[in-house]
Order: structure tokens, then C-alpha cells, then sequence
């Protein structure tokens, strides 16, 4: 336990020091909703426990959680050197359709290697590609009373595009000492397009039995994001001096009074870019545990995760947000399986909602669903309202 303390004040470590210097530098001022798709369905199982899993045992499809599970998974389920999986889920969170597919090989002393590819899809006008590189393997044996330590890391590659359509052209008429006193839409709507890709990398660290029947999960994700945005078009402003006053008697114009401007606020079909790290407020730490035990004579399996994140922990400048999700499942004779989930988190993770509504953009979710499994198959579904999904798992 000493050795997986220190392993886990060294990872925080890290986080910090780059949340003071590294991440200091923003990509952009606007908020990204485009983040929450990383909240969105990954694994039917996680799901159906309202995404509970950060210590709960999982092929790849549970690097999504913590990317220290794929190996964990491997070396404890002795009967597979590698799992496939597929799946596909109508998720509200983030859109219409979701795609998830993945595969994990165990290595042997070397851990265990994992790739996953994963589409995401609001509408014709807005989808996201991802592919994640997982490597994840033993950091410590197991003890005489603790389970061994595994680590993991995930290098993800997302891709978004969107297309807006509420572009207008503008032209604001002020004063040098007040807000504008007019303003001019001309124009027709603009259409403007964005493409978003970044690079990130998550962390995660797992123990099984870190106490009796109790295994305990960390993960930190956007440790390191480095972020590149390109969108047309591009919004240009011509600042024109104009002087007048108008006499409410006369209504004559005199120069020598009033200086006002014409702002001109129009888009040009030129591409702009950016690039930069991705600032701490969108860093999350996930703390998990996962509590195991039979009732009625062994024949049915309990078993409780429960996940607490905390976002935005390592921003100075942001206040802390925190979720909470649990769930159970009651496993019968090894092969059929019941699972509810309750969360207090986010539906719509928007940086911007985030940080000016904290705590209270939570809302109360309640989940469920099922699974079977006869080796080397297995099945999940998970179904809340507005949502559904299903994970199917091939054992090599």
C-alpha cells in the first residue's frame, strides 16, 4: 500500500506542476461542449451503474473510466489472453448515435497493449472520430494482504467537426462613452465550419483488494491535452471614427460635440488557426472503489462501484466542481446479471454552464440494465430514458 500511496502523490504531483506552468497558456476564450462526449457511452455495463467503474474490472471498453483496467482485467480473468468488443448506444448526452469499438491483448510480463476507436454523431453537421492507444501493466506485485497495483495511460486522438449557422454581420453604432445605441444586422445568416483535433493523455492507477472484497481505482484525465482549432470564417472589425451631435430643437448637426463609431463586424472566408495546451479547467480526478460479496449462499455475486469526480480540482481560477455515481450488480449463478446505477453529475458538460452555474448544473439520474455471459461471449444493455445501449464482448 506504501509503495501505490507514493505512485499516486507522484502522479498528483505531476498534475499539479503542470496545472501551474504547462497549462497556464489557453487555446481559446470559448467554452467547449465538444468535452463532454468524453462522459458519453463507452461500455454498457459501466453505463447501466449511471457510469460508475473507475475500480471495476473491464476490458478496453474500460480505459474510457481508468486506463489501468484492461490489464488488470487480463491478468485476473486467467481464461483470456484478450477481449474484443462492440457496441452501440443512442446516447442524449452527446448525440444521436455512438460507436464504440475496442480490443486488448495481454503481453504477458510486458502488460497489456489496447487500441479503440470510437464515433460519435449529433447530426449531419456535428460528429466526432476518436482513437485511443492504451498501455497498461503490473507497477507492483500483490502483498500478503493487498492485491497487486496496476497503472495505465491513454494517448486519445479526437477529431470534431461542426458546422454553425448562426453567423450574422453586424454593424454597431456607439458613442465613445457608452454601450451602442444602435445596431444594423445585414446580411444573410453565415455558415461557418470548425474542425478540432487534440491529443490527450489520461493516467489511471488500480488495486484489487486494497482492503477485504474492496478494489480501489484512480484516474486523472486531460493530464496532458494539446489542442489544434481551425474555423472559417474568420471575424474581422473596422473601427470608423464619425462626428456629430444632433440639436433636440434643431435637430442640426454639430461635429464639435459628440464623437460616436461605426463598428463593422463582419466575417471574412479566411481560415484561422490556434493551438495550445488545454487549460486545467477541463482536468478531472476520479476516485473509485468497488465493493464485492456473495449472498444466498454464494449463489448470487454483489457487487457496489462508486465513482466521485472532481473537476476543475488543479484550477486556481475556477471553483471545484464535484459528481457523484453508484450503482449494483447482483451477478446470479455466474452467468445473468442485474445492474441500477443512481449520478448527480452533469448532463450537458459545458465548460461555460460549469463555471458559472458550479455544483448545481448536477442533475439526478437513475439507470439500469442487464447482461449474460457464457464463454467466450458476453452481453450488456444498459437503457435510461432518453437512452440505450449495448456492448457485445468476444473472449480470444
Amino acid at each position: 500500500m506504501k509503495h501505490f500511496i507514493n505512485a499516486v502523490l507522484g502522479a498528483l504531483g505531476i498534475a499539479v506542476l503542470f496545472s501551474t506552468h504547462t497549462f497556464a497558456e489557453r487555446v481559446s476564450t470559448d467554452p467547449d461542449v465538444y468535452l463532454s462526449a468524453q462522459l458519453s457511452f463507452s461500455d454498457a455495463r459501466s453505463a447501466a451503474m449511471a457510469g460508475a467503474g473507475c475500480a471495476l474490472l473491464g476490458p478496453m471498453s474500460a480505459a474510457t473510466l481508468n486506463p489501468a483496467l484492461p490489464n488488470a482485467f487480463l491478468v485476473n480473468n486467467q481464461i483470456t489472453r484478450g477481449v474484443i468488443s462492440l457496441g452501440y448506444a443512442r446516447d442524449s448526452l452527446f448525440g444521436e448515435h455512438v460507436v464504440p469499438e475496442g480490443i486488448c491483448y495481454n503481453l504477458g510480463s510486458a502488460g497489456t497493449i489496447g487500441i479503440s476507436y470510437r464515433y460519435l454523431r449529433q447530426s449531419a453537421t456535428h460528429y466526432q472520430h476518436e482513437g485511443t492507444l492504451n498501455l497498461s501493466g503490473r507497477l507492483f506485485e500483490k502483498s500478503l494482504s493487498q492485491g497487486a497495483v496496476d497503472y495505465g495511460i491513454s494517448i486519445r486522438y479526437e477529431r470534431t467537426r461542426w458546422i454553425r449557422t448562426d453567423l450574422d454581420s453586424a454593424f454597431s453604432l456607439r458613442t465613445d462613452t457608452t454601450a451602442p445605441i444602435a445596431r444594423i444586422f445585414s446580411g444573410l445568416p453565415a455558415e461557418g465550419t470548425v474542425f478540432d483535433q487534440r491529443f490527450i493523455v489520461d493516467l489511471g492507477f488500480f488495486q484489487k483488494n486494497v482492503a477485504d472484497r474492496l478494489d480501489f481505482g484512480l484516474s486523472v484525465h486531460n493530464l496532458l491535452a494539446y489542442a489544434w482549432k481551425e474555423h472559417s470564417p474568420t471575424l474581422l472589425t473596422q473601427h470608423i471614427p464619425l462626428s456629430y451631435a444632433i440639436n433636440d430643437t434643431t435637430h442640426r448637426v454639430d461635429s464639435s460635440q459628440v464623437t460616436s463609431y461605426l463598428d463593422s463586424n463582419y466575417y471574412s472566408w479566411q481560415s484561422e488557426k490556434t493551438q495550445g495546451w488545454l487549460p486545467a479547467s477541463y482536468r478531472r480526478i476520479t476516485v473509485g472503489i468497488a465493493y464485492t460479496t456473495p449472498i444466498l449462499e454464494d449463489k448470487v455475486t454483489l457487487i457496489i462501484p462508486a465513482d466521485l469526480a472532481f473537476i476543475g480540482l488543479f484550477d486556481r481560477g475556477t471553483p471545484t466542481r464535484m459528481t457523484l455515481r453508484a450503482g449494483v450488480e447482483a451477478r446470479f449463478l455466474g452467468y445473468y446479471a442485474l445492474r441500477f446505477g443512481y449520478a448527480s453529475a452533469p448532463m450537458v458538460v459545458s465548460l461555460g454552464e460549469l463555471i458559472s452555474k458550479g455544483s448545481k448544473i448536477n442533475e439526478n439520474l437513475i439507470i439500469g440494465g442487464g447482461g449474460f455471459s457464457v464463454s467466450p461471449f458476453a452481453a450488456d444493455l444498459y437503457i435510461s430514458k432518453n437512452n440505450w445501449g449495448l456492448t457485445l464482448t468476444f473472449m480470444l
